[in-house]
């Protein structure tokens, strides 16, 4: 099975909606599991989007750094990945727009998916120009996308 590359979003918005710790343990050890067996994997560059806060959510991403979800970007990724998204991005959206999506861990998240199989998973959604959404660039570039919920029913989460 390919992995899914999840963005920030999906654990930040599971923990502070859907699936917070205290509610929904079970969502948060079945992410666990599937972190150890590789079928979820989160680049660095979103990892340190959620390492940061100091919170809840951080502590717990801190602990399974080395448990996939801090993956650090290959040379093909940087190198033939990367420039493939950015390209796309600077080619389709205007410059501001294009700049403020490649600072963050966007970009990456498309090219650990594209360079090394695998869908990604976020929790943003296609639609309004003003910004560069990853659903968009993802699709645009051949990659797959989908969001929390397709990646839990794909992945027969079960919790009860």
């Amino acid at each position: 099975m390919t992995p899914f590359w999840i963005d920030a979003s999906v654990l930040i918005q599971a923990e502070k909606k859907a699936y917070p710790f205290v509610r929904v343990p079970q969502f948060w050890r079945f992410i666990d599991e599937k972190l150890e067996s590789g079928d979820i994997k989160m680049p660095r560059l979103a990892f340190e989007e959620i390492v940061g806060f100091g919170d809840d959510l951080s502590k717990w991403c801190k602990t399974r750094k080395n448990n996939g979800l801090c993956v650090r970007a290959s040379k093909e990724v940087q190198e033939t990945c990367l420039v493939r998204v950015s390209g796309h991005v600077y080619e389709k959206h205007h410059h501001h727009q294009a700049a403020e999506f490649l600072k963050g861990a966007d970009a990456w998240l498309i090219a650990h998916a594209l360079c090394e199989g695998g869908t990604v998973v976020t929790e943003e959604t296609r639609g309004v120009k003003l910004k560069v959404k990853i659903p968009t660039v993802t699709r645009a570039v051949g990659g797959k996308w989908c969001d929390t919920s397709d990646m839990l029913n794909h992945l027969d989460a079960k919790f009860g």
